[in-house]
C-alpha cells in the first residue's frame, strides 16, 4: 500500500545497526531481507517519528524523522509527520486489523479509510502524503 512507498526507500538507506529495538522487529526483519513490515509496524514507526524527539527514543525513530523532514519528491514529509494523518492512519490500521481478524469495520471506520484515500473528487490525505496527486 501507500506506506510502502514511504518506508521502502527509507529502509534502503538505513544500516541494520539502527534497528536494534524490539519494538521495530518487523522493520529489522525486512532490512535483513524478510517480508515488508506490516501496516501496524509501519504505523508504530511513523507515529513515533511524528512525535517530539525524546532522548531515550530508538535511533531508528530519529533516523526516520530526519529522513521524512527531507523526504525526496514526490513524498510530502511534512504531511507524513502531521499528527492528524498519523492518528487517522492509526484508526485505519485498527479497522484493518479488526476486519482481518475479528469483525467487519463499522461505518465510521469505513468512512475514515475512505477519507484517507479520497477527498471530494481528488486524492485524500494519505495519497497526497505519498505523492499521488489528482
Amino acid at each position: 500500500m501507500g506506506l510502502v512507498r514511504v518506508v521502502r526507500p527509507f529502509l534502503q538507506t538505513v544500516e541494520a545497526r539502527v534497528t536494534n529495538d524490539p519494538r521495530y522487529e518487523d522493520i529489522a526483519r525486512h532490512i535483513a531481507g524478510g517480508r515488508p513490515p506490516a501496516l501496524g509496524g509501519m504505523m508504530r514507526l511513523l507515529g513515533a517519528a511524528a512525535g517530539p524527539f525524546r532522548s531515550a527514543e530508538s535511533p531508528l525513530v530519529t533516523t526516520f524523522r530526519r529522513y521524512l523532514r527531507s523526504a525526496p519528491s514526490p513524498l510530502n514529509g511534512a504531511l507524513l509527520l502531521d499528527g492528524i494523518l498519523t492518528a487517522s492512519l492509526g484508526r485505519l490500521a485498527r479497522a484493518r486489523n479488526d476486519a482481518a481478524h475479528l469483525e467487519d469495520p463499522t461505518e465510521a471506520e469505513q468512512a475514515t479509510a475512505f477519507g484517507l484515500m479520497i477527498d471530494g473528487a481528488g486524492p485524500g490525505l494519505l495519497l497526497k502524503a505519498v505523492g499521488i496527486a489528482g
